[in-house]
């Protein structure tokens, strides 16, 4: 009998054993209290332990409700402890939470008006979409700002047309945000309006406006873009005006954009290279080459990543005859250049090159072109591709 009874003990012992293994995937809580109580701890890790737990109780945590709204609205915490306080009212309740908050936009402290806002960041109700938008307009700057950010996490009909309409509001503080916004949240039918905007007097909201239509990759955008690059007369607006042409990929652009290589600024010269090198344009190939065999200049790598995105071949004379330099990134990138063009054989006589670094960058490039062709388990046999674009890393 007493062996029976073991046997049934163990087998209940097993049972249960089985029964928590199956429920390993549930967290166990403690009370709220004692979460409440370890937010009041002088050490770091058991104040985050209890956010955590009160993160995770869900509606479990609701007596810690009014704790929690004022950990979110109060300055004496972290951005991530009043993060997670906002985080925790919204799985409690999340449309109470965000009406609290939304009332706190108008507070008379431009601090609780901040914080309100980053918990709109994380309770994302569609009814925050409107007051948010009129915290673009806020006296304070970093409400004005912070406002920007959250509202890149909404996407609502009157909100975007509130925007579009802001845009012809030179005076309206929200007009600074309204492009960035628009593009963010991919509204078609603001790309007629923007292109309004692009004869703006101020250079840094016209660089807006082409980052905005960069988003919304739209191709009625593109003669308007290649105006601005033919006739605006900030640097920084063509070049960025250049990189969204190369992207939309109408090669109507091509020789706007070709007269852009030989722009008075380095900058716009290498944008306008890896635009051609994106399109694809074979009329660009001579320029590119010389501009590659002048060997100077952030230019010429853009040059050379255009060249080998076309693979073009003619050019890796070019890049060995020029492949002599101190910079070690800058060798290991023109030797990438001849990894994407196939000219093992170039590689291969560079091995004995007197400068050490040209004599490293042909190793490493060997190297890669072997694992290319006996590919191993856990080995990068991907070479990382040349950026076509003005913005040349390696």
């Amino acid at each position: 009998m007493t062996t029976r009874l073991t046997l049934w003990l163990a087998l209940f012992g097993c049972l249960l054993l089985l029964r928590s293994v199956a429920n390993a995937a549930d967290v166990y809580y403690p009370p709220v209290s004692e979460s409440l109580e370890r937010l009041t701890s002088s050490n770091e890790h058991i104040r985050d332990r209890g956010m955590r737990d009160l993160v995770g109780m869900g509606k479990s945590a609701a007596p810690a409700y009014d704790i929690l709204m004022t950990i979110a609205l109060s300055s004496n915490n972290l951005p991530r402890t009043r993060s997670s306080a906002a985080e925790a009212l919204r799985n409690i309740d999340e449309a109470r939470a965000a009406t609290q908050f939304i009332q706190e936009l108008t507070n008379s402290s431009a601090t609780a008006r901040e914080y309100a806002v980053d918990a709109l960041m994380t309770i994302r109700r569609p009814e925050a979409a409107m007051p948010l938008f009129y915290r673009l307009r806020d006296e304070n700057e970093q409400v004005r700002h912070r406002a920007g950010i959250a509202l890149q996490f909404y996407n609502d009909d009157h909100l975007a047309e509130s925007l579009i309409a802001t845009l012809q509001e030179k005076d309206d503080k929200a007009r600074e945000w309204a492009p960035w916004l628009l593009g963010r949240m991919h509204r078609q039918d603001a790309v007629g309006p923007l292109i309004a905007c692009l004869d703006d007097d101020a250079p840094a909201f016209r660089k807006s406006v082409v980052a905005a239509l960069r988003d919304l990759k739209n191709k009625e955008a593109a003669s308007a873009l290649a105006a601005v690059v033919a006739q605006d007369k900030d640097d920084e607006v063509r070049a960025r005006a250049i990189q969204c042409l190369g992207e939309l990929g109408d090669k109507m652009a091509a020789a706007t954009i070709i007269t852009a290589l030989d722009d008075e600024n380095p900058e716009v010269r290498a944008y306008a290279a890896g635009a051609l090198g994106e399109l694809g344009v074979e009329d660009a190939k001579p320029r590119l080459r010389e501009i590659l065999n002048q060997g100077i200049g952030r230019e010429t790598l853009a040059a050379m990543g255009a060249l080998c995105q076309m693979n073009d071949t003619n050019s890796i004379p070019i890049i060995v005859k020029h492949l002599n330099t101190d910079d070690e990134v800058v060798a290991q990138y023109m030797m990438q250049g001849l990894i994407e063009l196939g000219a093992e054989t170039e590689i291969q006589s560079l091995k004995d090159h007197g400068n050490p670094h040209v004599r490293a960058a042909a190793e490493w490039a060997l190297k890669k072109i072997e694992e290319k062709k006996h590919p191993t388990s856990g080995s990068n046999t991907t070479p990382v591709p040349l950026r076509s674009t003005g913005e040349v890393q390696p």
